[in-house]
């Protein structure tokens, strides 16, 4: 990703090449970044990486970069099974009746929900799981932009806020991506004037946004202060024969 605290990703990409030539040998890294204007894709290229993927992340457009930049052996190819065929049995026309659609609560917070599922290729499932990374993660972000507020940390607050301009596109919360990007584009110009009367609006819309979707999923509380959210569990020092489980097991008591 190029936009990282302390390190960005055109400096952590030349490390990593750095190592691999040690033990000679090579691998594709891709820049991933939210600026996606054809001057941003000729400096991450003539910088040396090997591919150019643009936030937020269109799977087909992943696809085709992948398969460029990966060796033929690695990549293969299935044909999709055909959609079944519905047959008609039914004779008569149905009762028409008003279903509520699940996704109303998340439109009445500004959200177009179609967006957020078209990132997702319409994988319920998935955004899902986005939207509670995204209203698990939000305090701590808030948090953290507002420490860089405070500072005038204007590098670091910029780098948050792009993150949530990204993630907000994602989920399709359209407005307060705009809202982020705005404070963003001020950030770098270090324009203190216009951060300073929108910062306030942003942070609400984002805790209005973040803690309707965690009562949405039914999720009431966010992780504790310090607690890492994972999705997959780590492997730290686990033998090849043992079984990774998601939630360890209660111990015997």
């Amino acid at each position: 990703d190029h936009m990282m605290p302390e390190m960005d990703g055109i400096e952590a990409m030349h490390r990593i090449r750095t190592e691999m030539e040690k033990e000679r040998k090579m691998l594709p890294i891709v820049a991933l970044t939210a600026n996606a204007v054809s001057t941003a894709k000729e400096m991450f290229l003539n910088e040396g990486f090997d591919g150019f993927v643009s936030k937020p992340i269109e799977l087909t457009e992943l696809e085709r970069v992948l398969k460029k930049v990966l060796p033929r052996a690695m990549v293969t190819y299935e044909k999709a099974a055909p959609a079944p065929i519905m047959e008609a049995t039914q004779t008569t026309m149905p009762t028409q009746q008003t279903v509520e659609d699940p996704y109303d609560p998340l439109s009445r917070l500004g959200m177009e929900v179609e967006k957020g599922l078209h990132y997702c290729q319409g994988d319920a499932d998935f955004f899902r799981t986005l939207l509670n990374q995204f209203g698990t993660d939000a305090k701590g972000k808030r948090e953290e932009a507002a420490t860089f507020y405070e500072k005038k940390d204007w590098k670091n607050y910029a780098i948050v806020v792009h993150a949530l301009k990204s993630t907000s596109k994602m989920i399709g919360a359209i407005s307060l991506s705009d809202q982020a990007k705005e404070l963003e584009d001020a950030a770098k110009r270090e324009q203190e004037a216009y951060i300073a009367e929108h910062h306030a609006d942003m942070i609400r819309h984002y805790e209005n946004v973040s803690e309707g979707i965690l009562k949405w999923l039914g999720v009431e509380d966010g992780p504790q202060d310090g607690e890492e959210v994972l999705e997959f569990a780590p492997e730290e020092n686990a033998q090849a024969e043992e079984e990774v489980l998601e939630f360890a097991p209660e111990e015997e008591s």
